[in-house]
């Protein structure tokens, strides 16, 4: 760390990684460690831990553009932001600080995402979040990623690998296609619920869409034309079908609970059950609540 050729570098709260080095070093853990499953993607891992708020984004993408500016030398290069507590929380153990910056560049250039989870009487405050969000013990994320047919905490995503047929109401509008996509998906049985690893939950608030991992899963559907996730969820927001927060944001987080642990997952709330589920009259997951 912290040093020319590096493969993180630690400023202040966050430590910044070089992206492909260390998710094909998580991957290679893994499969070490005896995991099978591991997806083969990039993106995949990304997007789990991406959910999870294991990152801190960029305009909601996992990775950043940035230069790394050190004594006497400078790289531009592509890196993941992660909040030094969740792999330190013990602060006496966290690495020397890098004597130099890191800076990010366009045309990524992102501000310090906004803190919202400390405030008083859910006010949202303009402080950049120096401190992550509260450290989640890692529990059942692997069951959250894995397959429904994974038995215990296997590590098995390929479930998210599946090709969905799509059925668009509107080709012209990427949320409607993806409205008509999810009830497709849903009434077909090609797209889960309510169970470990799938993206959709009905909650007693309505129905939870996992984001970004569904959005983008449709992105990701050869028929998605201009398939950039972000243009999905922005122009299924444009629906209004969603409930914002108390604290006027799009997207929610939800605390899962299994076996004794939690983690926390992130997703649009859509209020009314019966836009999404047509067919059917879902009960709520009780495995999920609604972070206060």
């Amino acid at each position: 760390l912290n040093r020319n050729g590096a493969a993180g570098w630690r400023v202040g709260d966050d430590l910044w990684m070089v992206s492909k080095r260390t998710v094909d070093a998580i991957r290679l853990h893994l499969v070490q460690s005896g995991h099978t499953g591991i997806p083969t993607q990039n993106d995949r891992i990304f997007d789990v831990l991406q959910e999870h708020s294991v990152l801190v984004t960029c305009n909601d993408r996992a990775i950043w553009l940035a230069v790394v500016n050190g004594d006497g030398w400078a790289h531009e290069l592509t890196l993941i932001r992660i909040p030094v507590s969740r792999l330190w929380p013990n602060r006496d153990r966290w690495p020397d600080e890098f004597q130099g910056t890191v800076t990010p560049v366009s045309p990524r250039r992102c501000e310090a995402p906004v803190q919202v989870d400390k405030t008083p009487e859910g006010t949202v405050s303009d402080k950049p979040r120096s401190t992550p969000a509260p450290d989640i013990p890692e529990s059942v994320t692997a069951q959250m990623n894995a397959g429904t047919n994974s038995p215990g905490y296997s590590a098995d995503h390929q479930n998210y690998e599946v090709k969905l047929p799509l059925s668009f109401a509107s080709p012209d509008d990427l949320g409607e296609a993806f409205l008509s996509w999810l009830v497709a998906g849903i009434a077909s049985k090609k797209l889960d619920y309510n169970n470990p690893g799938t993206r959709i939950h009905v909650v007693p608030e309505g129905v939870l869409l996992v984001s970004p991992g569904l959005f983008q899963d449709f992105a990701k559907e050869p028929d998605a034309s201009d398939g950039s996730w972000d243009k999905v969820q922005k122009r299924f927001l444009k629906l209004g079908l969603h409930e914002r927060t108390a604290n006027g944001m799009n997207v929610h987080r939800y605390i899962v609970t299994g076996q004794n642990r939690s983690t926390a997952i992130n997703g649009i709330l859509v209020r009314d059950v019966g836009r999404i589920f047509r067919t059917t009259n879902p009960q709520p997951n009780p495995h999920l609540r609604r972070a206060s």
